[in-house]
């Protein structure tokens, strides 16, 4: 089942003037970079923030966002996902040109952001470009900027 929250019949206003609409399964599990089958399984399980129509199950962006800020690990104060598609593992490899086993350190050490959703890992990229700039990339690769200096 869904979370123990209240179902969402109507799209939430989340600013003023600004509606969210509801996602779906697909959505979801596109907006976090996941497979459809996970986005089921920890939704049936109760696992992350869902809203069941009849027999359909909906999100919403925002209460995306409001979860995934609580699984939030290593460099993450202050910061929030901007709503941008999530990183993989092997998408940051590519992006920062470092191997999987340095982000695999990095994150289980908690020296970089990560989203944990469970037995994966997901990165939001603005968060690993504040990340570069920032002087904890510094302690975490020996060099100002990141691991590639």
């Amino acid at each position: 089942m869904c979370a123990s929250s209240p179902p969402v019949l109507v799209p939430k206003s989340t600013s003023p003037g600004r509606i969210d609409r509801l996602l779906r399964p697909s959505g979801a599990a596109e907006y976090l970079n996941v497979k459809i089958g996970w986005i089921y399984d920890h939704a049936d399980s109760g696992m992350m923030p869902c809203s069941r129509v009849n027999r359909m199950i909906r999100f919403t962006q925002a209460g995306l966002d409001q979860w995934l800020e609580s699984r939030c690990s290593g460099f993450c104060d202050g910061m929030a996902h901007d709503g941008s598609q999530l990183l993989s593992v092997k998408d940051l490899q590519e992006y920062l040109h470092v191997s999987r086993s340095w982000i695999y350190e990095a994150r289980r050490s908690k020296r970089l952001p990560h989203y944990k959703l469970g037995a994966l890992c997901r990165f939001s990229r603005p968060m690993v470009d504040a990340w570069l700039v920032s002087p904890f990339a510094a302690t975490a690769t020996g060099s100002v900027g990141g691991p590639n200096g």
